[in-house]
């Protein structure tokens, strides 16, 4: 058998949906996987090497990807190292898979990136468009691939993507309409040189825009107007909850004002739900994005007012004896740690910790003096934040586990009415398989918690 012209680097939700779409390209025969450890061979591997797919992994099995046209990696793949930079050096096109699925694109494309607020703006922007009557389809970062989506898509459909840094590394042609930046801060650092570096990943979304696209972006972020200045030649939309901006997106008194394109839209503030600022930012910049789409105020207005929030992301999962608990797990860096506790105005308890990904804690310890109680560590990155928190050591508490976490944090406030927020700071992947499995222990915890109270007959308000 020849060697194949297509290859896929990673077996997971997005590899597993590349190799799935090349099968159904006509006159496609065979393809090549590669995986730097095997895959167990189950029905799932046999089925598709009956159809022409062949399993290659580790050092041995990489200097096959040679032979490709083109190399498909997985967004959790870094293209930037020596094997990958070996490859490109041969001339083999080696691409991400939201560049390879642009290229039999037809739809509208809304590409959303920043450091947090990424999955509650995209679902937001998409939840408008279909509440408006348009075909809206969700994709990229949040958890559906868009090279599974981009063949049912028809022109003047809109596809919402949301787009890691990691998946923009490796663009070549793709170019989003409508473009929005929501923010900058470090993160990824266990990946990344630095913040210029990350930062760069990220002004790569704007790389391909054209004068007939547009980027918003947060006015209210230094480093995003800064890396915006020279960001593609798209037209800028700016937003801001703390400035007037007369040709942009902002707040005017008890509504928000978008003045831009032929007509001023305002939209009252009673219409959003959603709590905490970082919120409010993701309704400006997901309001503009759907008036450029055509959508104007009272559409927005209409949708929003019924929006329901993400899980996982400021989530109330429970009330035990007054005592609320607030499921943030996907606040996995610092400035959304950061954002978490500004949201919330009781007494509180944190819930801080995982794997690290070299953010820097010292920058909560004012914050946390001011508005927190106490703070339970969790997980690898524990000892790193009580070094960096030092100056509050006293209010600094090692658990063992979520459920730990979730009792200790009860008997802290209990004879108050107070929040046990779980907002980690960190990755997950120390002691969970994703954030959302670390939000459903955390929620499975406070409901053991609840009944558990409910049986010995303690009044609970569950």
């Amino acid at each position: 058998m020849s060697e194949p012209v297509m290859a896929v680097v990673g077996f997971g939700r997005t590899g597993r949906a590349a190799v799935d779409f090349m099968l159904e390209q006509a006159g496609r025969e065979s393809l090549l996987l590669y995986t730097d450890a095997p895959v167990a061979r189950d029905e799932t591997v046999a089925g598709y090497e009956s159809r022409g797919v062949r399993f290659v992994s580790g050092a041995d099995g990489f200097p096959r990807l040679r032979a490709a046209q083109t190399v498909v990696i997985s967004p959790g793949v870094d293209g930037n190292t020596e094997r990958f930079r070996d490859l490109k050096d041969r001339g083999v096109d080696v691409v991400s898979e939201i560049e390879y699925a642009f290229r039999f694109n037809r739809a509208t494309i809304v590409g959303v990136t920043g450091t947090n607020g990424k999955s509650t703006t995209v679902s937001l922007i998409h939840h408008l468009l279909l509440h408006a009557g348009r075909t809206s389809w969700l994709a990229g970062n949040i958890g559906t691939p868009f090279i599974s989506l981009v063949r049912k898509m028809k022109e003047g459909d809109v596809a919402v993507l949301e787009i890691s840094s990691f998946q923009l590394e490796e663009i070549r042609e793709f170019r989003p309409h409508v473009g929005v930046l929501l923010n900058l801060t470090p993160d990824h650092l266990d990946r990344y040189t630095g913040v210029d570096a990350y930062a760069r990943a990220k002004q790569r979304l704007f790389l391909n825009q054209g004068p007939q696209d547009y980027a918003v972006a947060n006015h209210d972020d230094c480093q995003v107007r800064s890396w915006l200045e020279n960001a593609g030649m798209a037209k800028r939309v700016w937003f801001s909850t703390e400035q007037a901006l007369p040709e942009g997106v902002c707040l005017e008194e008890n509504e928000i004002r978008l003045g831009f394109l032929a007509e001023t839209d305002r939209i009252p503030l009673t219409t959003f739900p959603l709590p905490g600022p970082h919120n409010l930012q993701n309704y400006l910049a997901a309001a503009a994005t759907v008036k450029l789409l055509g959508l104007d105020g009272r559409r927005i207005a209409a949708g929003a007012a019924d929006f329901q929030g993400l899980p996982h992301r400021m989530e109330t999962v429970g009330v035990i004896d007054g005592i609320t608990f607030i499921n943030d797990s996907k606040a996995t860096n610092v400035d959304a740690a950061e954002k978490s506790i500004l949201s919330v105005n009781s007494p509180s308890v944190l819930i801080l910790g995982g794997k690290d990904k070299g953010g820097d804690f010292s920058r909560l310890e004012e914050l946390i003096r001011n508005r927190i109680r106490h703070v339970l560590l969790l997980g690898q990155a524990a000892e790193r934040i009580r070094s960096q928190l030092h100056g509050i050591a006293d209010r600094l508490e090692e658990v063992s586990d979520m459920v730990e976490a979730v009792e200790r944090g009860f008997a802290l406030l209990r004879g108050d009415n107070g929040t046990v927020l779980l907002a980690p700071g960190c990755a997950s992947f120390d002691m969970f398989t994703s954030f959302e499995h670390r939000g459903d222990v955390f929620r499975s915890a406070v409901n053991e918690l609840g009944a558990r109270l409910q049986r010995m007959g303690s009044g609970s308000s569950w």
